[in-house]
């Protein structure tokens, strides 16, 4: 009987890598699909089989695969094609014996081999058989998807009488062992748990991961996902713990490699979970004083997470907690602050006053001893608002309005500035600390800054000119006689160059008009009556002049004598005139300092409403308050001069004490600056003054350290001008001392100052 045998060899290549020995080989397998042969001479005869053997690796007896060694197909199934599938007899055989092989080797090798069978070994190719041929097929692990049944191939001998297909496909070897990226026990829910483990396949092609968990305690796996990628597994572990957390347990992983056909060997890891405190994600506490007095502190401790979904949490003053004391034990009287927040949230207190404190942070709910963190915080107090620094930009003449006042602070609460200036006058810009008065015209300017906490801190900035103010002197040389005009004057000038140009003017009409060398020259032949001197210098620009206003006397004598009167002005005295400023100081004309003097025309001027309709020009005030004579008076800050006087009381009927604590009700003494005006629902206008200011404050505590007055003593604030109830009007004639501390006035009077005293007027209060 001849039989044709046929023999697979199967071998597997991959680069060199570092694997593990449970990873090296995988599982090989051969699945013969068809072996068929077409007409051979003799196979007719009953005897005739032919006979297929496959082998793996290089054709030799031992590397035989099938499970008998060989498939025998008989002559009665000569010229067909044979399924083996189909064939009951044959279907045993369709899958060859798998072998392990290494995958250091990238290449399945099948060979076979196919005969007829007459003599000899039936599974043997003997002499006498006859149509031996051979055949074979290589084919790179790469180019297979890894357990899953290749497409078919086809083996042939050279006379392609006896051939068969195949196809091959290799299992999944067993993965690396897992490691966590800490190679440590797992702490924190809220981290994420990242696994390590490879499958050693040159083509991981359609390949998924399947990972498993189990919970101590507990026979079940459950399944915790599936990836494509076995190399670095992200997973939540609060997705884990589904069930209430415990101070530890243990918890088993498992992984192994599928596709779509076949699956890998599971590899294990397990780790014992301990949860741990919380953490503050930042390195330290971001920390805001707090204002004086004022509760406004606040503790920044960015984002807390650990093992809880929320946490509990409380601030106590000081900086310790006592030994006997669990920290979720503390007593609720004795928390300032309290709360809960979510895990990942970001915990912010506020509202802490100067002081040390302590914040406890716990899982909420959780009875574990490490499961709390404290930390340990002071508040400090806003240092004094100060003015660091203050420059000035020169104005370039008396009414050009270019000068600039820039200004740093120092200390305080930086988040937030409000500046004043009196006179109110020109721009400001403010960027954080520093502050810009421009547009500013030569004098003297008073700043008050306020801080975030109501600090406030002042200054007194005068804005000069380039160069000095041209003044001047003007006096009667000679009157005039009745109607004649033949008076003269002597005018002498300062700060000039040396050449100007003057005019003079009566009722808004130019009578002369002059250009003169000499500082020093005479105006002639003038009648009785008011004239307007102007000067300006020709040598500095455009710069306004000196200006001024004066009045010739007249001289009355006899009409017989007046007709022989001559003008006895010497002309060779007579200078020619001009005007120019050149310094940042505002000459005031002598008129306007008569008018506050007390002359006739000041007697037309009986209000303060009166004085600001009557009088032109810049204006700018001082109050000065004399508790002895019970008065406040209201001068012109240019000269001096007294503009009005108000009847007023005080607190306290001790008029000699000055102001020494909070609640004393004594007025307090001192040079001070209104910051404020409002209307007021009982005392009608209140004139906010900046007590305490520095001065005040280095006096109190003067006296806390000379004994004066006791250590835990408060100065007081909220001290102003202000008016009186509709009914007590009466109080200021009667001279009766009411206040607790503060300046009163009838309602009349606080009205006229709350309309024309600016903010920043300068207060002098004094005995």
């Amino acid at each position: 009987m001849a039989r044709l045998y046929s023999f697979v060899v199967v071998g597997l290549l991959v680069p060199c890598l570092q694997l593990s020995a449970q990873g090296r080989e995988v599982p090989v397998e051969v699945m013969v699909d068809k072996v068929g042969y077409s007409h051979i001479r003799g196979f007719l005869e009953r005897t005739t089989e032919a006979v297929y053997k496959f082998y793996r690796n290089e054709i030799a007896p031992q590397n035989y695969i099938a499970d008998r060694g060989c498939l025998f197909v008989s002559s009665k199934d000569a010229d067909k094609t044979l399924l083996l599938a189909d064939d009951p007899q044959l279907s045993l055989n369709r899958f060859m014996r798998p072998y392990p092989l290494s995958i250091e080797d990238g290449t399945i090798s099948i060979r076979m081999e196919a005969f007829r069978h007459e003599r000899g070994d039936p599974c043997t190719y003997d002499k006498g058989d006859r149509h031996y041929s051979t055949a074979g097929v290589d084919v790179k692990m790469a180019e297979l998807d890894p357990g899953v049944f290749s497409s078919p191939y086809r083996l042939a001998g050279k006379d392609g009488k006896l051939w068969a297909e195949i196809r091959m496909r290799y299992g999944l070897p067993m993965p690396a062992p897992i490691s966590h990226k800490d190679h440590l026990a797992i702490n924190d829910v809220s981290k994420v748990v990242e696994f390590s483990s490879f499958v050693q396949l040159p083509n991981k092609k359609n390949l998924e991961y399947l990972w498993e968990f189990q919970l101590e305690g507990s026979n079940e796996w459950k399944l915790l996902g599936k990836t494509i990628s076995e190399s670095v597994v992200f997973f939540p572990l609060r997705d884990v713990l589904k069930a209430p957390i415990k101070n530890t347990q243990l918890i088993r992983f498992r992984m192994k490699a599928i596709s779509k056909e076949a699956a890998g060997e599971y590899v294990y890891y397990e780790t014992k979970f301990t949860p741990e405190a919380p953490e503050f994600t930042n390195a330290s506490a971001a920390l805001t004083p707090s204002c004086s007095g004022t509760p406004t502190g606040i503790i920044n401790m960015g984002e807390v997470k650990g093992v809880a979904d929320q946490f509990a949490y409380y601030v106590i003053k000081g900086k310790t907690i006592p030994e006997e004391e669990k920290p979720d034990l503390v007593g609720q009287e004795q928390k300032i602050k309290w709360g809960t927040i979510h895990n990942g949230a970001a915990l912010k207190i506020e509202g802490l006053a100067t002081g040390d404190y302590t914040l406890v942070v716990h899982n909420a709910g959780m009875k574990v001893g490490n499961t709390f963190i404290t930390q340990t915080f002071s508040i400090t107090q806003y240092p004094a608002l100060t003015i660091k620094s203050s420059e000035v930009k020169e104005a370039t003449c008396s009414n050009t309005p270019d000068g600039q006042i820039l200004m740093e602070t120092e200390g305080g609460n930086p988040s937030r500035f409000t500046y004043l200036i009196s006179p109110a006058t020109g721009k400001q810009q403010s960027s954080g600390r520093t502050i810009i008065f421009s547009d500013l015209l030569p004098g003297i300017y008073a700043v008050v800054i306020k801080d975030a906490c109501n600090q406030l801190a002042s200054r007194d900035i005068e804005v000069t000119r380039k160069t000095a103010q041209l003044q001047g002197q003007v006096a009667v040389k000679t009157e005039a006689i009745n109607e004649f005009a033949n008076g003269a004057l002597n005018v002498s000038l300062e700060n000039g160059s040396g050449k100007y140009r003057y005019s003079v003017w009566s009722n808004n009409v130019m009578m002369a008009e002059k250009e003169t060398s000499s500082p020093k020259f005479i105006i002639d032949r003038l009648a009785k009556g008011t004239y307007q001197l102007k000067v300006q210098d020709l040598n500095t620009g455009k710069c306004p002049g000196w200006d001024t206003v004066f009045t010739m006397t007249a001289k009355v004598i006899a009409s017989d004598t007046a007709s022989s009167i001559k003008d006895t002005t010497n002309k060779n005295e007579q200078q020619q005139w001009s005007s120019m400023v050149t310094t940042a100081k505002v000459s005031v004309p002598d008129v306007r300092r008569s008018v506050f003097a007390g002359d006739a025309q000041a007697k037309q001027i009986n209000s303060f409403a009166a004085y600001v309709k009557n009088t032109p020009g810049q204006k700018r005030y001082y109050i000065v308050i004399e508790k002895s004579k019970y008065e406040m008076r209201v001068y012109n800050a240019f000269d001096n001069s007294l503009i009005v006087t108000y009847p007023v009381v005080f607190g306290s009927n001790e008029l000699t004490e000055d102001k020494m604590t909070e609640g004393d009700r004594h007025t307090p003494e001192g040079e001070f600056r209104i910051i404020d005006k409002k209307t007021h629902d009982k005392w009608r206008k209140f004139l906010t003054l900046d007590f305490p200011n520095e001065a005040s404050l280095e006096k109190f505590n003067q006296r806390k350290s000379n004994g004066e007055i006791p250590k835990d003593a408060k100065i007081g604030g909220e001290i102003g001008i202000h008016g009186t109830q509709a009914t007590e009007g009466t109080a200021i004639d009667r001279m009766e001392n009411w206040t607790y501390g503060c300046v009163s006035t009838k309602n009349e009077y606080v009205d006229e100052l709350y309309q024309y005293i600016p903010v920043g007027t300068k207060v002098l209060i004094k005995k």
